[in-house]
Parts: C-alpha cells; sequence; structure tokens
C-alpha cells in the first residue's frame, strides 16, 4: 500500500468536514418537520421554496386532557400548523479545497396556539483543505434556530433555542497505515425562556487509526468534553471518554463500525446534584445495502446525553435506532427512522429515579411529480411509557409537504 492510499481508503468514513464532535439530537420529529436531509445533487447550487401542513394529535406531550386542563387551561390537546420557508445549499471544489454550504428559513404558524408563532432555520458552512500532500484542514460553522421540543419539557412555555457552533480539525498520514485524527469544537445555547438551560460546551478529541487493509480500519478514539451554564456553576460538569474504534466494509454493499469506551463525567465543583458517571458507552452500527433501490441502517447505542442540550441533567440511554430506505419506483421512494430508547434518569440526588421507555417512528413517502416538483407525505407515531405517570404520552402526527427546486 503507497502513502496515499490512506486517505482513499479511510476518506468513505471520516466525519464530515466540520462535524466533528457531534451534539446528541434526541428532538422529537413531530416538533422539527425540517429535519429531512438535503436532496443529493450533482449541482454546485440548489435552491428550493416549500410549503407544509401538520395536524398533532397531542401537541404538547401531555397524558391526557386532565393533565392539558391543569397546564394550559384547556381540554384540547390537538392542533394544526402550517409552515412555509426557503432553503439552499451549494458544494464548491478546487484543486485542493471543497467547500460546503446549505441555508434554510421557515415560518411556522399554529392554529390554535397561536403564541407558539415563531420564525426558525440553520445555516451551515463547513470546508476542507489540503494542507500538504499527506495533512488535510477542517473548518465549520453551524447555526440553527429552532422551537424547543415538548417531549423534553417539563411546561407548556414556548422556548426558541438559538445555536451556534464552530468545528475545526486536522488529518495527518502518519505512515503508509495510519494516520492522527485531532478535533474540536465550541457550541452555544441559548433558550428564549429557559434561561437555566443556557451554556457553552467545548468538546476536542484525538483518534490514532491504522488501516490494516483496504477493507478494514482499526484505532483508539479519546474525547474530551466541559459545559458551562451561564446560570449556576454548581451544574458544570467536564467529561472525558477512551477506547477503541473500527470499521469494516465485509463485502461492497455491508459495512461494519463501531465505538466502545469507557466514559467518565463528573461536576466541576462540589454541592450540585448531579451524580458523577462512570461505565462504557458506545455503539455498534451495520451498513447493508442489498441494491440500489433499497438500503438498511441500523445502530445499537449506549450513551450519556442532555438530550439535544434541552435537559440540565442527563440520561443514561440505551436503545436501537434503524433507518431503511426504498426507492420503490423511478419517482416514488420511502423512507422510515424508527428508534426505540431505555432513558434512566438517576442523576439528580435526593429526587426518585426516573425511567422512560421511549419510541418514534417517523415514516415518509416522497415522490417526485416533476424534475423539480417534490410532494412528501409523512406520520409519526411517538410514546413514552414511564415510572412516572404523569410523565406518560402518545401522539400521532400527519404531515403534508411541497418542495419546488430550481
Amino acid at each position: 500500500m503507497n502513502k496515499t492510499s490512506v486517505p482513499a481508503v479511510i476518506a468513505a468514513s471520516t466525519i464530515a468536514a466540520g462535524v466533528l464532535v457531534a451534539a446528541s439530537a434526541h428532538v422529537a420529529a413531530a416538533t422539527d418537520p425540517f429535519s429531512r436531509p438535503a436532496p443529493s445533487t450533482t449541482d454546485p447550487f440548489q435552491a428550493e421554496v416549500f410549503v407544509g401542513a401538520t395536524y398533532d394529535d397531542n401537541l404538547f406531550r401531555l397524558e391526557n386532557e386532565e393533565e392539558a386542563l391543569d397546564e394550559i387551561g384547556d381540554d384540547q390537546l390537538e392542533d394544526w400548523y402550517y409552515y412555509y420557508g426557503a432553503g439552499f445549499q451549494g458544494n464548491f471544489a478546487g484543486d485542493r479545497r471543497r467547500f460546503a454550504l446549505d441555508g434554510q428559513i421557515y415560518r411556522q404558524e399554529f392554529d390554535e396556539q397561536g403564541f407558539l408563532d415563531h420564525t426558525g432555520g440553520r445555516l451551515n458552512a463547513n470546508g476542507e483543505w489540503a494542507l500538504s500532500s499527506d495533512t488535510d484542514g477542517l473548518l465549520g460553522y453551524g447555526y440553527q434556530r429552532r422551537l424547543q421540543s415538548f417531549t423534553n419539557k417539563a411546561n407548556t412555555d414556548k422556548d426558541v433555542i438559538d445555536q451556534h457552533g464552530f468545528t475545526a480539525g486536522i488529518e495527518h498520514t502518519l505512515a503508509q497505515r495510519w494516520q492522527l485524527r485531532l478535533g474540536g469544537g465550541w457550541t452555544d445555547l441559548d433558550f428564549s425562556t429557559s434561561d437555566f438551560l443556557d451554556k457553552e460546551r467545548i468538546d476536542a478529541e484525538a483518534e490514532i487509526r491504522y488501516a490494516a487493509s483496504q477493507k478494514s480500519i482499526f484505532g483508539l478514539l479519546a474525547t474530551w468534553t466541559q459545559s458551562d451554564f451561564d446560570d449556576g456553576d454548581t451544574r458544570d460538569f467536564s467529561g472525558w471518554s477512551v477506547g477503541p474504534s473500527f470499521e469494516w466494509q465485509l463485502t461492497s454493499r455491508f459495512q461494519l463500525s463501531a465505538n466502545i469506551g469507557y466514559t467518565h463525567r463528573g461536576l466541576d465543583e462540589s454541592g450540585g446534584t448531579l451524580e458523577d458517571f462512570d461505565g462504557v458507552t458506545g455503539f455498534v452500527a451495520a451498513l447493508w445495502e442489498p441494491g440500489e433501490r433499497f438500503s438498511h441502517e441500523l445502530r445499537a447505542f449506549r450513551e450519556i446525553s442532555n438530550l439535544g442540550g434541552e435537559v440540565s441533567e442527563y440520561t443514561k440511554l440505551t436503545g436501537v435506532r434503524w433507518r431503511p430506505r426504498w426507492q420503490l419506483t423511478p419517482k416514488l421512494s420511502t423512507r422510515l427512522a424508527l428508534t426505540f430508547e431505555e432513558r434512566d434518569f438517576t442523576a439528580i440526588e435526593g429526587l426518585p429515579d426516573r425511567e422512560d421507555d421511549y419510541l418514534l417512528a417517523d415514516l415518509w413517502f416522497d415522490f417526485d411529480a416533476t424534475q423539480r416538483l417534490l410532494v412528501s407525505l409523512g406520520y409519526t407515531y411517538e410514546t413514552r411509557d414511564s415510572n412516572e405517570p404523569e410523565e406518560e404520552f402518545d401522539a400521532h402526527v400527519f404531515r403534508g409537504e411541497l418542495r419546488f427546486r430550481f
């Protein structure tokens, strides 16, 4: 194997430019209909406009009508909301650099709960440069504005989240089969209502990787994180994780990847209410593409999470996620995201332990009516069982959407 072959072996699985340390999302799809992946295109620039309508039979994710009457003074759980907006994506490449830019802005308006009307969107800019024949540099910026998911809220107040993030990294080929990756990021979360959740987070990671063959890569990954809340130093925490990783292309259509590590998380100062965490976390993922029109992505994981920053404590998540995609006809495709999680909230001292079983199923049908017009229909089922009955709920969400690309 010559020296230039290592990046080629690793390229298929290298973390996308500017997304070196990703926060755990865990945002209910029922309140975030704009999280669909950008359409693939060979055009260097593409824009779109879209409009959609959604019916949600349990908007605030409450247990029943009696709880709704106590929380909002109305026993009506359901509501319609409508959204419209525009987006774009651009991909630009040169001899020694690549640059990707995408953005979206939308307006969301509710039929009955008009106080939740808001404007949101996102902007992502990522670049990759060949600093030398064996070193690549990565740099990225991301912004997102969205309504906080009622899945993770303890009340029905409107809370809009503004999130800024910067990432940077270097990939350096050490020898014919060895590569070193260094990365880091800074994220700022600002909540319009829940000021106690405002915080800054710093992440860093280092990984040494060895290409054992053209089909297998083994590594050792170490990560570090630091979270500082704007209000309340006793909740500030830091943590680290270290463990092996691997990627194995068993066949041209089947790939396995995993990272299993020992993780520690603890408060920076004494006097807080959060318990320290020490244990094994990680994931095992399989990607299977039995044909050009069909693919499966299956992922089993155990991690600790702030649920996208929407809770101040953390929960231990153990779960599985399955994402199949079918191209039923040249114009009609379907995609499914099925997630099951056991959420163990045992981090707050002095309070009863809370244990949830959470299920999210998201199904979409996409029809290319013309070369530029996409028609989509979606359905989401979301449910949570808990040892605290007031935390239980079921929700059904139906969506329709039109997108015009130009």
